[in-house]
């Protein structure tokens, strides 16, 4: 719990699996974005929507579902209150999950 005049950020994190297939990543992305937009969360918390943050096996796996994500942000006029971070795997062994190793999208 955050002490008074501190606020508190929520992440959620999800680690792609190397076998997933591309169509099975950007079905994944139009359901968060989805989620963010009905509000159930937010409803059922009573906190704002969390950070999320995808995990991708490599630096190849990562640019097509960067490339979506900013495709379907831009479309929907880049909400305020989604925020949506990509890294891979090797970058987050390397210097943590801390570390500024998030690209936004």
């Amino acid at each position: 719990m955050a002490d008074e005049g501190e606020t508190t950020t929520r992440f959620l994190l999800d680690i792609l699996d190397q076998t997933m297939p591309i169509y099975r990543i950007k079905k994944r992305l139009r359901d968060c974005v989805s989620f963010y937009y009905s509000g159930d969360l937010e409803r059922s918390t009573d906190t704002v929507f969390p950070i999320l943050l995808l995990v991708c096996p490599t630096l190849t796996q990562l640019i097509s579902p960067k490339r979506y994500t900013r495709g379907l942000l831009k479309k929907d006029d880049n909400p305020q209150g989604l925020h949506i971070r990509f890294s891979t795997i090797e970058k987050i062994a390397q210097f943590g999950v801390n570390a500024g190793v998030w690209e936004e999208a």
